[in-house]
């Protein structure tokens, strides 16, 4: 098994506001059979904590377990022109599984006050050589960023997607 940190420094590209203060490691990713990845709790400005975000290049589901913690996935898909034609923001909590089907991109944000843990079963090389971050990097990350504002979650469109559609919030136990 082999440990990664991400760092801010290398998800701010992806973020709503870079220049905002928040924790040093966003996450950690131990690759393995089953992966484990960990979220730091906190913000980067009103932004909740949250991996970069990607698409599969492998063409196929990728099942998700939430062990601890609570967070919103934003999971998004794209249409014929490559724009993002459906987006949808689940709730998810431990114990919750969510399957991410094959060609939707997905991220998932850590909304609670202390660590979010999941499982998932990504092949142990998808670091780079499964996964295209570069749709998300082009556009300055997924299609909403997810915040806090008034005390309550928000989902705030990301200005350099075209014709973005409404988000559909959904319960992990429904999504799909």
């Amino acid at each position: 098994m082999v440990l990664e940190t991400r760092t801010k420094e290398k998800i701010k590209e992806v973020l709503l506001n870079p220049d905002s203060d928040g924790p040093e490691a966003a996450y950690y990713i131990l690759r393995g059979r089953p992966n484990i990845t960990i979220w730091e709790a906190g913000k980067y400005g009103e932004e909740y904590v949250k991996t970069y975000g990607h698409y599969h290049l492998h063409n196929e589901k990728e099942n998700y377990t939430f062990l601890f913690g609570e967070g919103v996935g934003v999971l998004q898909h794209r249409d014929q022109s490559g724009e993002v034609g459906e987006v949808r923001l689940v709730k998810v909590k431990s114990g919750n599984k969510v399957e991410i089907p094959a060609g939707w991109g997905h991220a998932f944000v850590n909304t609670g006050k202390t660590y979010l843990i999941s499982s998932d079963d990504a092949p142990e090389d998808a670091s780079h050589s499964q996964n295209d971050y570069r749709p998300i990097q082009e556009k300055r990350g997924m299609a909403y960023y997810i915040i806090e504002k008034d005390g309550k979650l928000e989902a705030v469109p990301n200005p350099n997607y075209k014709n973005l559609p409404e988000p559909e919030w959904v319960e992990a136990e429904k999504f799909f």
